[in-house]
């Protein structure tokens, strides 16, 4: 399935199955368990594998809803979202469905399950956010050690990793307690002990 531009936003949640989903160009292998978010005016192209089909379950928000102004006030900007199980949230949309198909019986209780929805993925973001400082860290570490025989400026290092250096010196001190000059300077006094 391709869509030049999509016309509202959605989350789609993959029960089973895997395939492909390509959202501006850029491509995700998804399956089972994943979850994502197609913006409005996406460019999209959905492909499911021929002996694992997706089986899937979507909510479609037009753009005043307030799931939005939700996304952009937690600055969700990811697409996908590996392991998040949104079926039991689901669930309950169908037993509300079950319920009452009029919009003013159930629009509470669903806005509801959308805003946990939303706290789930916000959490998600917060820790893939925190893993990538781990990594970051952990990079410029390794740059740092790397150095040790050489002149090399915090600023070089960030540069080459395409960060400012306050970012650099921020999270190196963040993970490690010590700035990535001083720790340099320990590694050199170490290697000439």
């Amino acid at each position: 399935i391709t869509r030049d531009a999509s016309s509202v936003y959605i989350i789609e949640y993959i029960a089973s199955g895997k395939g492909y989903l390509k959202v501006n160009g850029k491509k995700y292998n998804l399956s089972a368990g994943d979850s994502y978010i197609i913006h409005m005016g996406d460019k999209c192209e959905y492909y499911a594998d021929k002996n694992e089909p997706y089986k899937k379950y979507w909510i479609n928000f037009n753009p005043d809803f307030f799931f939005v102004q939700m996304l952009n006030a937690y600055n969700i900007k990811e697409r996908v979202f590996r392991g998040l199980d949104f079926s039991h949230y689901f669930d309950k949309i169908f037993e509300l469905q079950n319920f009452s198909l009029l919009n003013d019986d159930i629009y509470i209780p669903i806005s509801r399950i959308i805003f946990d929805m939303i706290m789930d993925i916000a959490e998600y973001t917060e820790q893939q956010s925190s893993n990538s400082h781990e990594e970051l860290a952990a990079m410029i570490q390794l740059k740092l050690k790397q150095s040790i025989n050489r002149n090399v400026t915090i600023a070089e290092i960030a540069n080459e990793m395409y960060r400012s250096t306050n970012d650099v010196i921020y999270r190196f001190k963040r993970k490690f307690g010590i700035t990535p000059y001083a720790y340099l300077i320990d590694l050199r006094i170490n290697m000439a002990k």
